[in-house]
């Protein structure tokens, strides 16, 4: 078997330097850091502030936005110009051998691809050959041989997995505070737009209408198809997409398998997709069943229920617990850190009135408050007949 000759798992920098161990959040502050001191984005858009050709020519620009000394975000994986589509028909390496584009605007085999360095330098490779991945519209391409280490390669978000970090849905179209992704054009910006929707087999964006993401938001237009869209976490781009129309593309986390399928196709067996680590991020598919529980109508303030118990994948994460809707006249009060539940006003409990209460409880994550569970707890009340003291007998002495 033919070894694979880069690591097919991107870790964070630093989980240290993490904003958050809650995925959507740290994607959210990633983006909005590093544009929250701008009134403008004039100058701060593009990736080069001179453009050229294969020869050179090329100046990246000091003050885009996305760069930022040791946090810069590194776009030297996506290819600003080839010989077939010039500035159009954008290709970004998924591996030190490989290129991703749309599939229905490919680049020609033979084509001169350039990739530029941080420096500026010029590293050009040729497209020998390329293969369709599924029936989707992603073309994978090899090229003739492997660009430097100085090139960036890009990891893929997993969306078998992703799921677990992003809550219980992945469409966020009514979320007040979308996830921003990031996406370059024909004339190499690099442009912000918001997170509609994630999954199989399309991702979706939208322009963002609130400052300061507004002043970074472009449409996309026709040549751009086939330029990347990414999300950022631990100040690494992570690959999800490549422009198909004018709203976003076919997710690439959803087609691993039939990437690396044509990776070897192509003849690069020692190369794999590479996925972006989680491992720094709290899971976010808190578990949290129905339970019952009772009470006799004739408890006293304070009477303990019961526990209700949510969990999580990961065992420090720590929850808290509310009552939602359900506790009429404020009958019960659920411990937030313990989810204990306790009689708070016995005056309610009658059962020919209410002998059931259906409470419904959130359990939340405290580190990660996005993620979250709701299930109810049933109480029935149960009636309890007083005993009746027999008449007092009375004894007496006969004298």
């Amino acid at each position: 078997n033919a070894e694979v000759v880069h690591a097919d798992v991107f870790a964070p920098r630093s989980c240290a330097a993490l904003y958050s161990t809650d995925l959507l959040s740290e994607m959210k502050d990633q983006i909005d850091s590093r544009i929250s001191d701008f009134a403008t984005s004039t100058g701060r858009m593009k990736l080069f502030s001179t453009s050229g050709n294969d020869l050179g020519g090329w100046t990246r620009n000091s003050s885009v936005w996305t760069a930022g000394g040791a946090r810069s975000l590194d776009f030297t994986g996506v290819s600003p110009w080839n010989s077939d589509g010039f500035n159009r028909k954008a290709g970004t390496l998924v591996s030190p051998k490989h290129i991703v584009f749309a599939n229905h605007f490919p680049i020609l085999n033979g084509s001169t691809i350039i990739f530029i360095d941080s420096e500026g330098t010029v590293v050009s490779r040729t497209l020998v050959a390329q293969s369709r991945v599924g029936n989707r519209d992603i073309q994978m391409g090899i090229l003739n041989e492997p660009v430097p280490s100085s090139i960036a390669f890009y990891p893929i978000l997993s969306l078998a997995n992703v799921a677990e970090y992003f809550s219980q849905t992945i469409y966020f179209s009514d979320d007040p505070s979308p996830v921003p992704l990031i996406f370059s054009d024909q004339e190499q910006k690099a442009i912000i737009d918001n997170l509609i929707q994630i999954g199989d087999p399309s991702t979706y964006h939208r322009h963002s209408n609130a400052l300061p993401r507004s002043l970074f938001s472009e449409p996309i237009v026709n040549g751009d198809s086939g330029n990347p869209g990414f999300f950022v976490a631990g100040d690494q781009l992570i690959l999800n997409f490549t422009h198909q129309y004018s709203s976003g593309g076919t997710a690439h986390g959803s087609f691993i398998p039939e990437m690396n399928a044509a990776m070897a196709a192509l003849g690069g067996p020692e190369y794999q997709v590479s996925t972006f680590d989680l491992s720094c991020f709290i899971s976010g598919e808190i578990h949290m069943k129905p339970q019952s529980f009772f009470v006799t109508d004739i408890s006293p303030t304070g009477t303990v229920l019961g526990t209700i118990t949510a969990d999580n994948a990961f065992p420090n994460t720590e929850m808290a617990y509310s009552i939602l809707s359900g506790n009429n006249q404020g009958a019960f009060s659920i411990g937030t850190s313990t989810g204990t539940i306790i009689l708070e006003n016995p005056s309610v409990l009658d059962v020919q009135v209410q002998p059931v209460f259906t409470l419904m409880i959130q359990a939340k994550s405290i580190q990660a408050p996005i993620n979250m569970a709701v299930a109810t707890a049933t109480i029935s009340v149960i009636h309890v007949i007083a005993p009746i003291n027999p008449p007092a007998q009375h004894k007496y002495k006969i004298y």
